[in-house]
């Protein structure tokens, strides 16, 4: 593993030696134990005995395409210094949006602090969790689902719970919940039943599973309310009602504490709502009788198409609308197929990008074409800083005479489109292409 690259570079320099740079790669992950110690400082902790410690488990998440320096060299590099290396790595997919790839000019391409200025950041996080597992399976983000999810799920089912019993509680019953009855008690039992299997699924990262047991049971709390009709007995039966009322503010509780991991502020305004201290697992048992509760608040607001489109429509990129000068190229003659197979395309990845000295338009690259590694001299120099090559995916001519330069040899060419100097674009493959493989 090659932990050094030649300057310019954005890494940090190597103590004592010219113009030589760590690869990114061998300092970024440091960054993990730096935030630990961070923390550890702020809460008067020691570090080493933190992070060795068998009393805590460490845990690392990463997406899918990096998982070769998480699971091979960072290990190394922990093991050599004497550290604990992670219990588990929990590795994720790639996320599109409405099925296609982020883009900006679809305004698909959204930014964390464009989203916050017109949606509810648990909206989100409640989506993503309902997706995600302990696969690496990529996620889409489809607008149309997020909308429905938010308003069946959160507002409609969980949120809709409590407005449905608080201002009723609070009218007609002085705010006091009482004993529920035995099909209360049994509701109150089958979601306390479920707290060992949600909490296996938080502990093996399959939000999803989760979400879905989660949602079963405020179905079920939901048909209990139905059939019970408290709006009717409210007028003839009062204690029927607290009866009621008692078994779904409990419900409420509990279904709180099980999303508390995915929707901390709803669970902080529940527990506000339901004048108890901070929820946890260890509360389910533990259930309200006899209980005053406060005045409710509203939990979730709805959302509506309106709002995403102007989150999608704030995230497009506008360009200035420039003056054409310039036409498109005839095409040139046409070629036969048996023209055109004489020419190898291949899949190649750029593991090192350095400038030409002397050389103000070259950059030199060093490219993995699947176990062979080829040198290739590129007029990009005034399109492309060199520290935003490597780890690109590139379209390389594998089989063009190899050419010998004033500044050495270029074995191949990469493609690229434009007119030169500033007007140059990369050609690239989609996700999944891998180094070495032949463009058909």
């Amino acid at each position: 593993w090659d932990i050094s690259r030649d300057g310019p570079y954005f890494g940090f320099k190597i103590p004592g030696e010219e113009n030589k740079f760590f690869y990114v790669w061998l300092d970024a992950p440091i960054g993990y134990m730096a935030s630990v110690k961070n923390y550890c400082d702020s809460n008067d902790l020691d570090f080493d005995k933190l992070w060795n410690s068998d009393e805590y488990e460490l845990y690392h998440f990463i997406g899918k395409d990096i998982m070769y320096f998480h699971a091979l060299f960072w290990p190394a590099m922990l093991i050599g210094s004497g550290f604990k290396t992670a219990n588990k790595l929990f590795v994720h997919g790639f996320l599109t949006v409405n099925g296609k790839k982020m883009s900006k000019s679809r305004g698909t391409f959204i930014e964390a602090s464009t989203y916050l200025k017109h949606l509810e950041p648990e909206c989100l996080r409640y989506y993503y969790a309902s997706k995600l597992t302990d696969s690496i399976e990529d996620i889409d983000l489809s607008t149309d689902d997020f909308l429905s999810k938010t308003n069946a799920d959160l507002v409609g089912k969980f949120a809709n719970l409590a407005s449905r019993s608080g201002p009723m509680l609070t009218k007609n019953l002085d705010s006091r919940l009482g004993q529920p009855d035995q099909q209360g008690k049994e509701l109150i039992n089958k979601l306390t039943a479920a707290k060992k299997q949600i909490m296996e699924n938080y502990e093996n990262l399959n939000y999803a599973a989760a979400v879905r047991t989660i949602n079963a049971l405020a179905d079920e709390a939901n048909r209990y309310v139905e059939q019970n009709q408290p709006w009717v007995t409210v007028k003839t039966d009062l204690e029927k009602t607290r009866t009621t009322l008692t078994a779904v503010i409990n419900a409420v509780r509990i279904l709180a504490i099980y999303l508390k991991p995915i929707l901390p502020k709803f669970a902080k305004k529940v527990q506000k709502f339901l004048n108890v201290e901070a929820l946890t697992f260890a509360d389910v048992e533990t259930h309200l009788v006899n209980h005053r509760i406060n005045k409710f608040e509203r939990l979730f607001e709805r959302i509506d198409k309106e709002q995403v489109n102007a989150m999608m429509e704030e995230s497009k990129e506008t360009k200035a609308v420039q003056p054409t000068t310039t036409t498109t190229k005839p095409i040139a003659p046409e070629c036969t197929i048996d023209d055109f197979a004489k020419i190898d395309l291949r899949i190649a990845k750029v593991i090192k990008a350095e400038s030409v000295e002397s050389a103000d338009k070259l950059l030199r690259l060093e490219l993995d074409v699947g176990g062979l590694q080829k040198s290739v001299l590129a007029a990009i120099a005034q399109a492309y800083k060199p520290n935003e090559l490597v780890g690109k995916i590139v379209i390389y001519l594998a089989n063009l005479q190899p050419r010998k330069m004033k500044f050495g040899l270029s074995e191949g060419m990469i493609l690229a489109a434009g007119t030169g100097g500033k007007d140059i674009f990369m050609l690239t493959a989609d996700v999944g292409a891998k180094p070495g493989q032949k463009i058909t």
